[in-house]
């Protein structure tokens, strides 16, 4: 079976989700589309180091913090994690090259 026709693409490799994965996209009212919104125009959000070739990248959606969790494979990005959490006050948008919790001062 060829993937690449039936996934959302991120800088041209398939994004497929674990199980967990697309439970959590349906749980949080996502859809693929969105994941692949997240991972190409989101921000490095990790708040821990994750092994090599993983990473966390998040999309502000008005007062939500959308996060989804990827591991680059040699041909897809498995999702292995999606989350919705309140954005945190005091803190703001973050600016390019940043974590994205930057303190407002």
């Amino acid at each position: 079976m060829n993937i690449d026709n039936v996934y959302p693409k991120c800088k041209g490799k398939p994004i497929v989700p674990t199980k967990e994965a697309a439970t959590e996209i349906m749980q949080c009212g996502l859809d693929m589309d969105d994941i692949a919104e997240i991972l190409e125009k989101g921000f490095d959000c990790s708040t821990s180091r994750r092994k090599k070739g993983t990473f966390e990248q998040g999309l502000r959606k008005g007062s939500k913090l959308i996060k989804a969790v990827a591991v680059e494979k040699e041909c897809m990005f498995l999702l292995i994690h999606v989350g919705k959490i309140s954005f945190p006050k005091g803190l703001t948008k973050h600016k390019e090259g940043e974590k994205c919790w930057t303190k407002n001062r």
